[in-house]
């Protein structure tokens, strides 16, 4: 009974944390965008707002590598390294593992260059 509690733990704590990351990439995108409105940009705005869309940015960066480190963990499915950041190279659906792949990359690059915004050239 517990090597089955204890088996599936990673698989159960994979999903939910990809489901946050979803969860949390839809509230950042959402306030994000109602950030850059006309609405918004004609009052001053505080910038604990900013902030918040700026930590709701490293929080699914958070979730993202515990997903990655649970599918890691998690002996139901086979993830090596290869296969969490190859895509295409899983052979569990690698179509999907591939999208996930690439928005992983691509939520790396939007959140280090919020990140470094100070010091890039407008």
């Amino acid at each position: 009974m517990t090597t089955t509690i204890s088996s599936q733990v990673w698989w159960w704590a994979a999903r939910a944390t990809g489901i946050v990351a979803w969860a949390a990439t839809a509230a950042a995108v959402a306030w994000g965008l109602a950030l850059s409105s006309k609405v918004v940009r004609r009052r001053r705005i505080p910038a604990w707002l900013l902030d918040l869309h700026r930590y709701l940015g490293t929080l699914i960066l958070v979730f993202v590598g515990v997903h990655l480190g649970a599918l890691a963990a998690d002996s139901s499915t086979s993830f090596g390294v290869r296969e969490l950041f190859v895509p295409m190279a899983s052979m569990w659906k690698p179509g999907a593992v591939a999208w996930g792949i690439a928005a992983f990359y691509l939520l790396v690059l939007i959140q280090v260059t919020s990140w470094l915004m100070r010091s890039l050239p407008r």
